[in-house]
């Protein structure tokens, strides 16, 4: 499988974790200094190893931003090459990278994210 900049990633596979992480504020740091879509904070050291030990048990990480959110933006592909080379430096390879939440995901790392059990509303 592979999405329009013909990035190949990992289907789901029965057995591994197929997980979401946030970029800003979770992956990286977000020190709230705007400078620009392309500009990546640096890596946050715990999140990080995290990332790196659940691909080495085969569990297939995909990168949430809403950098990615409009692709019709004039620097989206410009943004799309800062996040794969960032991936590529911290993480040792190119994650895949989208700001849509796919239906097979078994996890969400955010920092904006609130737990609610599954069809319990609490």
């Amino acid at each position: 499988m592979s999405d329009d900049q013909g990035i190949v990633r990992k289907p789901p596979v029965p057995g591994r974790k197929f997980i979401g992480v946030n970029f800003d504020g979770t992956l990286a740091r977000d020190d709230g200094n705007y400078k620009g879509r392309s500009s990546l904070g640096e890596p946050i050291p715990v999140v990080l190893a995290r990332v790196k030990d659940r691909i080495a048990q085969g569990d297939v990480v995909v990168l949430f931003t809403s950098r990615l959110a409009d692709p019709t933006r004039e620097d989206h592909g410009t943004v799309l090459a800062a996040l794969h080379r960032w991936t590529e430096t911290h993480v040792g390879e190119r994650l895949f990278c989208t700001a849509t939440k796919f239906p097979y995901l078994s996890e969400i790392w955010d920092w904006r994210a609130v737990f609610i059990p599954k069809n319990a509303g609490t």
